[in-house]
């Protein structure tokens, strides 16, 4: 199984198991809310609560190290992936932008476009910008060799890094979870609010990724390619 197939699977296994003991929990709680305000009703949501929080906290356990695991392979596979030697006449482009001494966004454009099948010499045009305080301009989106670049790769690894830690730690949307945090924060807290909304169930490698990534198509193919072996 490859390494983007092998997150796709993790994320999908954990995603139904903390669907089933949230769903176990709701099944429960609703069972006994005709008791509300009882002795009885407080004993069962307590033993309810303490065993779905257990649950979840085994679950995080099981799938978190294998999930980081191939996220390091994904990285491990993507920088050693080689990059193709430029050409004479791009490594004259690039000789030549270096010797100015200031360069404009036009400027730039234009030889990003001369330069568009060379990832080493894009990476170039992209410190010379950062140099000349231009920013903003992602040179390295420019390539056009069929690849995603290693650098670009590496930077959607770490967001799906990212984006993992918040998948493991909460089933609600982070859009829901930031505008009922600012509504507490200005309008304070009011009782029978809604519950937050849950975060959209995925079910294809394509619809996890647009959720984690948001990249799809040929973007996600390029991805794909450059992180499995």
């Amino acid at each position: 199984m490859t390494n983007s197939e092998l997150f796709f699977t993790k994320a999908y296994g954990f995603q139904n198991r903390r669907a089933e003991i949230t769903s176990e929990y709701e099944a429960r709680m609703e069972a006994i809310a005709t008791a509300k305000g009882s002795e009885f009703y407080q004993t069962e949501s307590e033993k309810a609560v303490k065993k779905r929080d257990q649950a979840l906290k085994d679950l995080k356990k099981e799938y978190a190290d294998s999930i980081n695991i191939t996220l390091e392979a994904m990285q491990k596979t993507n920088n050693k992936r080689g990059i193709a030697a430029p050409t004479e006449e791009e490594l004259r482009i690039t000789q030549a932008l270096k010797l100015r001494d200031s360069v404009t966004v036009e400027e730039l454009d234009r030889v990003a476009n001369a330069l568009s099948h060379s990832e080493i010499c894009l990476a170039v045009v992209q410190e010379i910008a950062h140099a000349n305080g231009i920013f903003g301009h992602n040179y390295l989106a420019r390539l056009d060799s069929g690849e995603m670049p290693v650098q670009t790769v590496n930077a959607h690894i770490k967001a799906l890094a990212k984006a993992t830690q918040d998948f493991l730690e909460h089933d609600t949307r982070r859009s829901a979870r930031l505008a009922a945090n600012y509504h507490a924060a200005h309008y304070g807290n009011f009782e029978n609010e809604p519950p937050l909304a849950k975060r959209k169930m995925f079910e294809t490698k394509e619809s996890c990724y647009l959720e984690f990534l948001g990249i799809g198509g040929k973007d996600l193919k390029s991805f794909c390619n450059a992180v499995d072996e």
